[in-house]
């Protein structure tokens, strides 16, 4: 089957939506699909020097018509997904969504694939464009779409769309992402370690990461003791503001910034600490690939309760969960973990297994193709 993936943003920019359609993408190419991932071309300026490993993946990054944030116009897919036998659209991507529905409805036969990431939140008048979109445009293409898949369907179940999944379960599958075993590996004890690590886009568009919680978090750590570091792995025009208040903090010999990090960085820096932190603040992350990354490097996680997130691990038992914004609740769970070597080997160790046992692309892929062979060849009833 010819596979088209239709994707706001795509490696190497760093972000979970396009990292994660790549290895969707490429989980595929065993079963002799041909996969296609249509993305916007946003400029250098959004991208690193190195492009990543495609495999026989086929990249098209396409001219914009107009761009804002993630969202980008492009009305040649219309056309340009003619050819394809299943076009899996990857939610939300605004400036897309528009050109895959005529792009349907030119050619009742092409099968469509809704993956559903995250819902929107943001104030002022982008908020109200999200809500507005919702509520009008997205019902159109939840019911022009074959089908629905999702990361967690505890996201979905309290997400925007939870009314959907309520009236057509038979609709949705979920498809765990996974994390590449090869790359992310197991290191030395996490214990031995007092590096805290956060890894995330530091960008507008990852405005809720919660960088700003884990640092007023560390502020109030540091407070009881000074043993420990912070690396941030990220980059983006928030990291001027952080950084400003890391100073205003007295925290700027304890914090690191590192804005270029290759995949073996990546690594390096999940191995060298004791934990990852994800302090987001809304629904606007629905999963963490990241926490995958360094549960397969055996390093315990800290992760706000959210829907999808808290799905990922078992609380205390291969990490941590904090509530959501909350600097105070944030400090006393680093400080827990500063504290207690024998939890976190426990948890590090626990994590490493759990990511061995549930989260590889293999596994999602021939979920997929399965998925991609049903769609295509049985009548679906719903």
């Amino acid at each position: 089957m010819k596979i088209a993936h239709v994707v706001c943003s795509f490696p190497p920019y760093r972000g979970g939506i396009g990292n994660s359609a790549l290895q969707m993408a490429k989980s595929v190419l065993a079963y002799g699909h041909s996969v296609t991932v249509m993305t916007p071309d946003y400029g250098q300026d959004r991208r690193r020097d190195a492009e990543p490993e495609l495999g026989a993946v086929t990249v098209k990054r396409l001219a914009t018509y107009g761009a804002y944030g993630n969202a980008a116009w492009l009305p040649q897919l219309s056309w340009q997904l003619r050819d394809y036998d299943i076009v899996h659209f990857h939610y939300p991507f605004y400036g897309a969504a528009l050109a895959v529905l005529l792009a349907k409805l030119c050619r009742p036969s092409l099968k469509l694939i809704l993956h559903y990431h995250m819902d929107n939140r943001a104030p002022g008048w982008k908020g109200l464009v999200f809500k507005l979109y919702k509520k009008v445009f997205f019902p159109i293409l939840f019911h022009s779409a074959d089908f629905v898949t999702c990361a967690s369907l505890d996201y979905v179940n309290h997400s925007d769309i939870a009314k959907y999944l309520t009236a057509r379960p038979q609709k949705f599958a979920q498809v765990p992402f996974g994390v590449d075993s090869n790359l992310f590996q197991t290191g030395a004890r996490p214990s031995a370690s007092r590096q805290l690590l956060f890894v995330g886009g530091l960008d507008a568009a990852h405005y809720f990461k919660g960088v700003d919680v884990l640092i007023e978090a560390l502020a109030l750590v540091n407070k009881k003791t000074t043993d420990w570091s912070l690396k941030i792995v990220g980059r983006g025009e928030l990291k001027e503001r952080y950084v400003a208040l890391v100073r205003s903090l007295g925290l700027a010999q304890k914090v690191e910034f590192v804005s270029n990090a290759s995949n073996l960085d990546l690594v390096a820096a999940y191995q060298a600490s004791r934990v990852l932190i994800l302090p987001s603040i809304n629904r606007n992350e629905a999963f963490g690939l990241v926490l995958l990354e360094a549960m397969a490097c055996g390093r315990p996680v800290i992760a706000s309760n959210l829907p999808g997130v808290r799905s990922v691990f078992t609380n205390n038992q291969e990490g941590l969960v904090v509530r959501p914004g909350s600097a105070r609740d944030l400090a006393d769970k680093i400080s827990k973990v500063l504290t207690d070597d024998e939890l976190v080997d426990r948890l590090g160790v626990a994590g490493a297994q759990l990511t061995r046992d549930h989260y590889n692309w293999q596994q999602a892929g021939n979920k997929l193709n399965e998925l991609y062979h049903r769609v295509k060849y049985t009548p679906i009833k719903l």
